[in-house]
Order: structure tokens, then sequence, then C-alpha cells
């Protein structure tokens, strides 16, 4: 889970291990708890076997890494989901 600047809280699950209609990997959330957008994993990018970490740096960009065995990336997108950058 992660807090940006407008203190909205955003959480990576892992869809894979749910049954029946898994929500996306990332949840973005308000104050309130209203659900904001969703997204993930990203068609025709690079995405981990087990979403583990997610961070949202001071501009808003959502950062997140996985770890499974071949998890070995991290990976930069905005905060709508447009994938950024693959490290």
């Amino acid at each position: 889970m992660a807090i940006d600047r407008s203190d909205h809280i955003w959480v990576v699950q892992r869809p894979k291990t749910q049954c029946c209609v898994p929500a996306p990997a990332v949840l973005h959330f308000d104050v309130e708890g209203t659900l904001l957008g969703s997204w993930g994993p990203v068609a025709g990018h690079p995405w981990p076997a087990n979403e583990h970490g997610i961070h949202v740096d001071h501009q808003d960009n959502v950062w997140l890494a996985g770890n499974g065995a071949r998890d070995g990336m991290i990976l930069k997108f905005t905060k709508t989901g447009q994938h950024l950058l693959t490290i």
C-alpha cells in the first residue's frame, strides 16, 4: 500500500491468487475510500508474476515490483496505468 501527495491510497494486490472475477492489480482510492481507478496488468508490457511492492513518487508516478523467481524488474507507470519505464 502507498499514500500519494493528495492522501489517496494505492493498493497493489495479486489478482492471479483470487478465484472467480478478480479485481485489477492496482487500485486507487480517495480519502473516503471511493475507488477512483484501477488497472493492471498492462497488455504489451512486462508485469511481475507475483505483485509485491508499490510506491507513488512526488510526481504521482506509480512504481511496482514483484517478488517472484523471475521478477527482477521495477516498473514505472502514470497514475492511469500508462507504462513509462522498465528497470
